[in-house]
């Protein structure tokens, strides 16, 4: 009993041993769900302690902002918004380690029976995500804007019949991306199996993970010229903001400032004969 008195307001993650601050305040809509940043019981309670006593002098929480959950918007959205927040106040190693435990939801969670080879489109209808002591769980989306169709490039096509010959098993309800023991796929086994490795092998010795492949996809998209509310609908964001805010400006020209100029130079008002005669 005396344990369980002592971390009061706090949990443990069960994967990465992080310890959290959860409490609700009255007269605040949303809940404090913080991260202590440590897997030590006493520093934890150190922290918590810190901000029992903001709240009872100020009744809130001044070094922290309680993230809104609520509403129509992506899980995505509300990582990328609570990362903003949590980045100015914790050691930069951390912050990277919090971001990597965004979740590849849609892809792991991706059946056969949503792969249309024809159209060359797949159905976004389900996520796979991991619950407390490491349940699966396969639900659908929180948002409309979730549930959609992403047109896909021949050569992703092309790997996903490769991986046909892997996974596939004779039912529409097998999952696409499967490990070794034939278990739905975690990001730990993609990072350690697939993107390590394989930026070793050409030479490449940027820290970058499984996350990092929708960035790559996003700012690529827009430095070809795909229109913004093509992307927008590829990914499942409810609006434009967040590729505006997040990714817009990664995608920096040489030429900026220089199409409108060409377009004009483009075009003749009137044929250079017409001018002449006048």
């Amino acid at each position: 009993m005396a344990k369980k008195k002592n971390n009061h307001h706090m949990y443990q993650e069960q994967n990465s041993g992080i310890w959290y601050f959860q409490k609700k305040v009255k007269g605040i809509s949303n809940t404090y769900k913080l991260s202590l940043e440590t897997t030590s019981v006493v520093e934890a309670r150190r922290k918590r302690d810190e901000y029992l006593k903001q709240i009872e002098i100020h009744g809130h929480i001044p070094s922290a902002e309680a993230i809104d959950v609520s509403g129509t918007v992506v899980f995505g959205e509300v990582a990328l918004k609570w990362s903003e927040i949590i980045k100015t106040r914790i050691e930069e190693t951390t912050f990277n380690g919090y971001r990597k435990a965004i979740r590849i939801a849609e892809a792991s969670g991706l059946k056969w029976k949503h792969v249309n080879f024809d159209e060359g489109v797949i159905e976004i209808q389900k996520n796979l995500v991991r619950g407390e002591q490491g349940k699966i769980i396969y639900k659908k989306p929180k948002t409309d804007s979730s549930i959609r169709d992403v047109k896909l490039p021949s050569f992703v096509i092309e790997a996903l019949h490769e991986q046909h010959k892997r996974t596939w098993k004779g039912k529409g309800e097998d999952f696409v991306f499967l490990n070794k023991l034939g278990r739905p796929v975690h990001r730990h086994t993609l990072n350690h199996c697939v993107i390590t490795p394989t930026l070793e092998r050409i030479g490449v010795d940027t820290k970058i993970s499984i996350k990092d492949t929708r960035a790559s996809y996003i700012t690529n998209s827009l430095d070809q010229n795909e229109r913004m509310s093509f992307i927008q609908a590829q990914v499942g964001h409810t609006t434009t903001r967040m590729i505006v805010d997040h990714y817009y400006r990664h995608t920096p020209a040489s030429d900026d400032g220089c199409q409108l100029e060409k377009a004009w130079n483009s075009t003749s008002i009137l044929p250079e004969a017409e001018l002449a005669k006048t």
